[in-house]
Parts: C-alpha cells; sequence; structure tokens
C-alpha cells in the first residue's frame, strides 16, 4: 500500500520547486531590465508554497523544508528584523536533530 502522505509531499514540493525557480528567474529578470516582477508568478509561487506548508510533516526533513518554504514565501528575514537570522537557526537547531540524515540537500533554495 502506497502512503498518499508521501505522494502528495513529493507532489506539493515539486510543484512548489518549480514555482520558486519561476519566481528567482522572475526575480532575476526584473533586476536585470528594472522592470517590476511579474505579480501572476509571484502569486503562483506564495500559492505553492502555503499548499506546502498545510500538509503535515511527517520528519525532520520536511519540517526544515517548510521553514525554507515560509522564509522564502513570507520572507521572514525581513519580517523578523530584531532577528534577521530567524530562519537559518531554526534550519540549524532541526539539522543538529537528525545529524545522522543528510537532509540539507533536500531543501528549496533561497528565493530571496
Amino acid at each position: 500500500m502506497t502512503d498518499t502522505h508521501v505522494t502528495d509531499w513529493a507532489m506539493a514540493f515539486e510543484s512548489y520547486q518549480a514555482a520558486a525557480t519561476a519566481w528567482q528567474a522572475e526575480l532575476r529578470r526584473s533586476d536585470k531590465t528594472q522592470v517590476d516582477p511579474n505579480d501572476e508568478i509571484d502569486t503562483v509561487h506564495r500559492r505553492a508554497g502555503l499548499i506546502l506548508l498545510s500538509l503535515p510533516a511527517r520528519n525532520i526533513a520536511q519540517i526544515a523544508q517548510k521553514v525554507r518554504v515560509a522564509e522564502n514565501v513570507f520572507d521572514l528575514d525581513s519580517a523578523f528584523v530584531d532577528l534577521p537570522n530567524l530562519p537559518h537557526l531554526l534550519l540549524a537547531d532541526l539539522l543538529a536533530l537528525d545529524a545522522s540524515n543528510d537532509i540539507g540537500s533536500s531543501l528549496p533554495a533561497r528565493t530571496a
């Protein structure tokens, strides 16, 4: 029997990664052309992130992925000016909890 959570998580994570990649490309294009980023691409990125964040995490790697997604979607570094490294501190704590696994390679890249 297949665990539907794994399938749902994998699908949502893959969708988020594609949206984040498109958003990163859009931000680079915007910087290069000095034209505002396309709001539709931002909306797709945010929606994909919110879908992934709404799924229950089943392991430390998924929680770490959710921290990175929240950082990207909500710009946590800017939101918490008194503690701008909050996402990185949380990720370091999570990675330390499961030091036996190489979960750092499964984290989405930062988009901002």
